[in-house]
C-alpha cells in the first residue's frame, strides 16, 4: 500500500499542465547526430560504459558560422569601447581565481578600499554556481588544454565534495558551507537553515541545509560536463564517487532528497506525481541524474530502475510503489507534462535553466532508440519552442546565449537555419553586452511599455530588454529577459561571480558558435 497521501488536485493539475505533444513528420524522422557520440543503429543500444565518451568534436567538424563583418551594425547596444569576447574572458577567468573561488565554492564578494576581498557572500545556492563554473572550466580545458582550466576544475570539484562530506550523510549536499578560517558577509545561525557539522575533520564548519532541486540539477550538470570533457583520473574518481552516492541516496529514498535531520528537503520530492512541480519537469530532472550515474558506473540496480521502472521498457514486476498516481512512463510525462511555456508572461526562466541543464546530459547519454528519438522531439517542441502559438515567446527569442548554444549543439544546427541563425546572432550580442565589470551597478527604471504582468507581478515588455538596461547578479540566464527594469541602487564594493558569462563563452567556443578572435 502506498504510504504517501493522495493529493486531491492531482487530476485537475495534470490536465492544466499537459502540453501539446504534436510533432511534425520532419521531427519524427529526425535523428540525433552529436559529434563524438556513439552511432546507435535502430533497435540497438550502446553499452553504458561507452556513453558520453570522446565528446570533443573532431577537427574540421565544427560548424563555420558566418560572422558579420561589422558587429556594431548588428548589435543594438554595441560600443567601440568594449573589450573583445576573448579579452573579457581572459580578465574574468583570472578574476575568479584571484577573488571568487578562495574557499572552494564560487562566491560573490565584497571588496575593501584597496580592492582586496573583504568578505565572501553566502548565496542560497553557492553549490549550484560552483557547478556552473566547473562546467565552464571543463569546456575551457577541452577547447584550449590550458593547465589553469584543469586546476580550476579540480578546485571546484574539491569544493563540491566538501559540500556533501560536511553533511555527514552519503549523497546529501548542502546549499553552501561556512568555513572557520574565512571571512563571510553573513554569519550562519541555527534558526536560518544552517547547522553546524558534526563530521570528524569538519569541526567549526557549518552548512546551509534543505538543498533544493535546482542546486542538485546544477551540480549534476557540472559533474556530467566534467565526466565528458576532463581526463584527470583523480578528478574523475571524485566526481564518479559523488555522483553514485547521490544517485543511490535518491533511489533508495523513493526519489526523495532526505536532509540530515531525516526529513524531506523543501523541494526534494522528485517522483513525478509529487505535484509540487509539473510531472514532466520532475521526470526530466530525475532521468538526467540517473543517466549521469550510469555513465559514472552505476550498477544493474540503477539501470533496471531507470529503464524498467521509470521508462517502462522492460520487466516492472519488482518496481517500488513510489507514486501517488500513475501518469504513464517518465518519458510520457516529459512529452506531455513538461509545461515550460506559459501564457501572459507567466513563463518561469528558472525552469528553462533547470530543464536545459537536464536535457543536455540526458540526450547525450540516452542510447535506447525510441527514448532517444522521443527526447529529440521534445527538445524541438516543448523546449526550443512550445508548439502553441498563443504561449509566451520561444526561448529562441530570449537572447539567452547559454540555452541557444545548448540547443544548437544538441540539435546539430548548421548555418542556414533562419531561426537559429538569428538566435545565434542575438546570443553573441548579449555576450558582448555583459559588462566586464561585474560590480553591482545602478539600474534605471525601464521606459518600455508593459504588455502583461509576469509571475512576480511586474510588467513585461513585448521584446527582450537590452542587456545593459537590466539588473542581473551572478547568473543572467535564469532571469526573464522581458521584464521591464525596476530601479536599483547598486553596491560598487560588491562584485558578482561571472559563471554565467564564462559558461556560455566556453561552451560557444567548444561547439564553434564563437570564434577565437571575436
Amino acid at each position: 500500500m502506498n504510504s504517501r497521501l493522495w493529493i486531491p488536485c492531482l487530476c485537475v493539475l495534470v490536465l492544466a499542465c499537459s502540453g501539446s505533444s504534436e510533432k511534425s513528420d520532419a521531427q519524427s524522422d529526425a535523428s540525433l547526430d552529436l559529434p563524438g557520440f556513439p552511432d546507435v543503429p535502430d533497435g540497438q543500444d550502446v553499452p553504458h560504459d561507452q556513453q558520453g565518451a570522446d565528446v570533443a568534436p573532431d577537427n574540421g567538424e565544427v560548424p563555420e558560422f558566418g560572422w558579420p563583418a561589422d558587429w556594431a551594425a548588428v548589435c543594438p547596444e554595441w560600443s567601440e569601447d568594449w573589450p573583445t569576447l576573448a579579452q573579457k574572458t581572459g580578465f574574468l577567468d583570472e578574476l575568479v581565481v584571484n577573488q571568487h573561488l578562495v574557499d572552494g565554492l564560487l562566491r560573490t564578494v565584497t571588496l575593501d578600499d584597496q580592492g582586496q576581498v573583504k568578505a565572501l557572500h553566502q548565496l542560497p545556492s553557492s553549490g549550484l554556481w560552483t557547478a556552473m563554473y566547473l562546467a565552464s572550466q571543463s569546456y575551457r580545458w577541452a577547447t584550449t588544454g590550458e593547465p589553469q582550466a584543469l586546476e580550476n576544475a579540480r578546485k571546484a570539484v574539491e569544493g563540491l565534495h566538501h559540500l556533501t562530506a560536511v553533511t555527514g550523510s552519503s549523497g546529501l549536499y548542502g546549499r553552501s558551507y561556512h568555513r572557520p578560517d574565512f571571512d563571510y558577509a553573513q554569519q550562519p545561525s541555527p534558526g536560518a537553515a544552517w547547522t553546524e557539522s558534526t563530521v570528524p575533520g569538519y569541526e567549526g564548519w557549518w552548512f546551509n541545509f534543505t538543498v533544493s532541486k535546482d542546486t542538485m540539477d546544477g551540480i549534476m550538470y557540472g559533474y556530467a560536463t566534467a565526466l565528458e570533457l576532463l581526463e584527470d583520473e583523480e578528478i574523475l574518481a571524485t566526481v564518479k564517487g559523488d555522483v553514485l552516492a547521490f544517485a543511490h541516496h535518491l533511489v533508495d529514498n523513493g526519489l526523495q532528497i532526505i536532509d540530515y535531520d531525516g526529513k524531506v528537503t523543501e523541494h526534494g520530492r522528485m517522483y513525478y506525481s509529487a505535484m509540487d512541480d509539473f510531472p514532466g519537469f520532475n521526470a526530466i530532472l530525475v532521468a538526467a541524474w540517473l543517466q549521469v550515474a550510469l555513465q559514472a558506473g552505476a550498477g544493474p540496480d540503477i539501470e533496471h530502475f531507470y529503464y524498467d521502472c521509470l521508462m517502462r521498457v522492460g520487466d516492472m514486476s519488482d518496481c517500488p510503489d513510489i507514486e501517488v498516481a500513475d501518469l504513464g512512463s517518465y518519458m510520457d510525462a516529459i512529452e506531455t507534462m513538461l509545461s515550460l511555456y506559459m501564457y501572459d508572461c507567466k513563463t518561469n526562466f528558472d525552469h528553462f535553466d533547470m530543464v536545459f541543464q537536464a536535457v543536455e546530459p540526458l540526450l547525450k547519454r540516452e542510447t535506447h532508440p525510441e527514448l532517444r528519438q522521443r527526447l529529440r522531439s521534445v527538445l524541438d517542441v516543448g523546449i526550443w519552442k512550445s508548439g502553441d502559438p498563443l504561449s509566451d515567446p520561444s526561448v529562441a527569442e530570449s537572447t539567452h546565449a547559454l540555452y541557444i548554444f545548448m540547443y544548437g549543439a544538441l540539435a546539430g544546427k548548421q548555418p542556414g537555419d533562419t531561426i537559429f541563425d538569428k538566435a545565434h546572432q542575438d546570443s553573441i550580442c548579449s555576450l558582448y553586452a555583459i559588462p566586464q565589470d561585474r560590480s553591482d551597478l545602478d539600474v534605471l527604471s525601464g521606459t518600455q511599455e508593459g504588455v502583461c504582468l509576469n509571475r512576480f507581478g511586474n510588467p513585461n515588455a513585448s521584446q527582450p530588454i537590452p542587456v545593459r538596461q537590466r539588473y542581473f547578479d551572478n547568473y543572467l540566464w535564469r532571469l526573464d529577459a522581458y521584464e521591464v527594469p525596476i530601479e536599483h541602487t547598486g553596491n560598487p564594493d560588491m562584485v558578482h561571480s561571472p559563471e554565467d558569462y564564462l559558461l556560455a563563452y566556453w561552451m560557444g567556443r567548444y561547439y564553434g558558435f564563437i570564434s577565437p578572435d571575436m
